[in-house]
C-alpha cells in the first residue's frame, strides 16, 4: 500500500470519509441511535429529519455552539457523502433514506471496539 494509495483511499472510500468526518460522533451517534438501537431499516424523509432534528436538540444542550446547520442539511451532507442511501419508491413522492453497507461495516467496526476480551488465567 503506497502512500498515494491511502490517501486517495481516505478522501474516497466512503467508510473512512465518515470515520474522518468533522460530524463523525454525531453522524455515527444518530446512525447507531435510529438503524441499530430503533431497528429502523428504512425511513422517509420527514421521519429521519424529525429524528435528527430531535438528536441535533440534545446535543445542543450540552454543545451550544456546535452543528449549526439545519436537520435537514446535514441528511443531505450525509446523503451526499455516501453515508446514506437517498432514493425514491415507486408511487412514493417523498425520498427515503437507508444505511449504506459503508456505514453499516462503521457501525459494526465501532462496536466490535466496545467488546473486552477476557483472558483467562490458567493454573
Amino acid at each position: 500500500m503506497t502512500y498515494e494509495y491511502l490517501k486517495s483511499l481516505k478522501a474516497s472510500h466512503p467508510a473512512l470519509k465518515l470515520l474522518c468526518s468533522d460530524n463523525f460522533a454525531m453522524s455515527v451517534g444518530l446512525f447507531h441511535k435510529i438503524f441499530i438501537e430503533d431497528r429502523q431499516k428504512v425511513l422517509p424523509q420527514h421521519k429521519i429529519v424529525s429524528l435528527l432534528d430531535d438528536y441535533l436538540y440534545t446535543l445542543h444542550q450540552s454543545y451550544p455552539d456546535e452543528f449549526p446547520k439545519a436537520a435537514q442539511a446535514y441528511l443531505d451532507d450525509f446523503a451526499r457523502a455516501g453515508f446514506l442511501r437517498k432514493y425514491y419508491a415507486e408511487a412514493q413522492e417523498e425520498p427515503l433514506y437507508e444505511l449504506t453497507p459503508h456505514s453499516q461495516r462503521v457501525l459494526e467496526w465501532i462496536e466490535s471496539l466496545r467488546k473486552r476480551e477476557f483472558y483467562g488465567i490458567l493454573r
